[in-house]
């Protein structure tokens, strides 16, 4: 695993999962800052659609156990990777278009 991802917040997973069992308040005050640190790293266009997505994973995930949230997160990236095919799609057939059109 990268450095990057085994190291997000601050913690790695191991530490993650501990502070997890450990104190889940705690837990979801470092998810949260964690998460808003990474989303201010993104680009200023897609903060705010990168939040909506938090606020929706909080909302649907709250009072869930640990084996749903993870269903609910992959759920959402599913979704989010399935946008992104069609837009890639898009965006090449209009490509492909324009560069027809000149030649």
């Amino acid at each position: 695993m990268s450095e990057s991802l085994n190291n997000i917040g601050g913690f790695s997973f191991d530490e993650w999962a501990q502070l997890f069992r450990d104190n889940p308040e705690e837990f979801e005050r470092c998810r949260t800052q964690a998460l808003e640190a990474l989303i201010q790293k993104a680009n200023p266009i897609s903060q705010n659609r990168l939040r909506e997505l938090v606020e929706t994973f909080n909302i649907v995930a709250d009072g869930r156990n640990p084996e749903e949230r993870l269903q609910i997160a992959v759920v959402m990236l599913d979704k989010q990777v399935v946008e992104l095919a069609s837009a890639t799609m898009l965006f090449s057939k209009i490509v492909v278009d324009v560069l027809k059109k000149k030649i």
